[in-house]
């Protein structure tokens, strides 16, 4: 073999070791992000809760609300003053429903902490030199319900039964007005991704019972 052809094969037998190390990092990566949360065996448990409780309305019926059970059901319920009123369903199967998890974890929904993004908000408004008034008069609720949980970062402890409860009012303002507040930004992008979930197409009434 001449010296060429040895150079040539070391080069790529490199490249083949780069890329050999790229997939397995990859795939490592995949997998820790698959490992940090896990669902329940009840099928019938509710894994996600969302709830928009609508300003100015006197109802015992305050918005529209979403349910993603175990199973993957996602129960929709549209409240009588909004058009299309009543209950639907559809059904994620599996893969789908731990991609909806795993982009609310990924969002840092259960590490939200509303003490400090509410700090933040409040540094924010006092460096703006004009100040909005909130125009969204809703309250938004959000809940997360896993059976494990590992945090981001090295000796993130396992944690066992994790539910997390939100409560914002006039997230879309607060969001769009104070970008810099990256709290906010996280609970608007999982906000919006709870709410696609009432525009599905594939919803269909409830049959009664």
């Amino acid at each position: 073999m001449s010296r060429d052809d040895r150079t040539k094969r070391r080069c790529l037998d490199a490249a083949t070791i780069t890329a050999v190390l790229m997939i397995a990092s990859f795939a490592a990566g995949t997998a820790a992000a698959e490992d940090r949360f896990g669902l329940g065996s009840d099928p019938n448990a509710v894994v996600i809760e969302y709830l928009e409780r609508i300003g100015g309305i006197e109802s015992e019926d305050p918005g529209p609300s979403v349910q993603v059970f175990a199973n993957g059901r996602i129960l929709v319920h549209i409240p009588d003053f909004m058009n299309g009123a009543g209950n639907y369903e559809t059904q994620l199967n599996s893969s789908q429903l731990h991609a909806l998890v795993r982009r609310l974890v990924n969002g840092n929904l259960v590490e939200f902490d509303g003490r400090l993004a509410r700090d933040n908000r409040r540094r924010a408004i006092e460096q703006s030199p004009v100040l909005s008034a909130t125009t969204d008069g809703s309250t938004i609720e959000i809940a997360l319900h896993l059976d494990r949980y590992t945090a981001r970062g090295p000796g993130a402890l396992e944690r066992r039964g994790v539910s997390k409860r939100i409560s914002w009012y006039g997230l879309r303002h607060d969001a769009a007005h104070y970008p810099e507040v990256p709290q906010l930004h996280d609970l608007a992008l999982s906000q919006q991704l709870l709410e696609a979930l009432i525009k599905r197409s594939d919803l269909r009434p409830v049959a009664a019972d």
